[in-house]
């Protein structure tokens, strides 16, 4: 009976010794740090692949008091790629508010010879112009994101315009026509 006790103790201890060693050498977990927004470079998505872009890239928010506009330009400058970015997202803001398009379409067709040794020759082009001149005040720049691509920087920038500023303009540009006219009225009165 006191060789079994004896080897119980000494199996517990060599159990305990086995724990204490096992336990002695992990050390406490790093905590976890959310990972990172995974975008990859369009130019180094796989064919066939959805890109990955910023969600608000993709679908920008909606608000009854804002325009927004999502853009991305690249250069081998970063601060270029995000001032070009943001110069694009103005200039989608300045095509949703009002843009004065010009199209023209030209074709030209044309056979020559006789029968079988006739040619048909064919040119179509088709050119379209899109312009807007707005001045867009307290338009800013609310997110932006660059990546860096094998030669240079992709960046993405989200645009917003406030529309009350927008509608204050335009409320001020219609009492400032309604002026004119009356003055024009009034100028054409006085002729007669």
């Amino acid at each position: 009976m006191r060789k079994l006790i004896t080897t119980s103790v000494i199996i517990m201890f060599l159990g305990s010794v086995i724990l204490w060693a096992g336990c002695a050498g992990k050390t406490p977990p790093a905590p976890t740090q959310p990972e990172p927004e995974k975008v990859v470079s369009p130019e180094k998505t796989p064919v066939e692949t959805e890109v990955q872009v910023p969600d608000w890239y993709s679908s920008p928010p909606e608000d009854p008091n804002y325009v927004y506009a999502a853009a991305t330009d690249k250069s081998k400058d970063m601060q270029l790629a995000v001032s070009s970015a943001i110069q694009a997202g103005r200039n989608e803001i300045s095509r949703q508010l009002a843009v004065k398009v010009t199209a023209l379409f030209k074709r030209f067709r044309e056979e020559t010879g006789v029968e079988e040794d006739s040619e048909f020759l064919a040119m179509t082009t088709d050119v379209s112009k899109s312009v807007t001149a707005e001045v867009l005040r307290g338009s800013k720049a609310v997110k932006q994101k660059v990546y860096k691509e094998s030669v240079g920087y992709r960046a993405y920038a989200l645009v917003e315009f406030p529309i009350g500023l927008a509608n204050e303009a335009m409320v001020n540009k219609i009492k400032e026509n309604k002026n004119m006219y009356t003055r024009f009225r009034a100028t054409q009165a006085f002729k007669e």
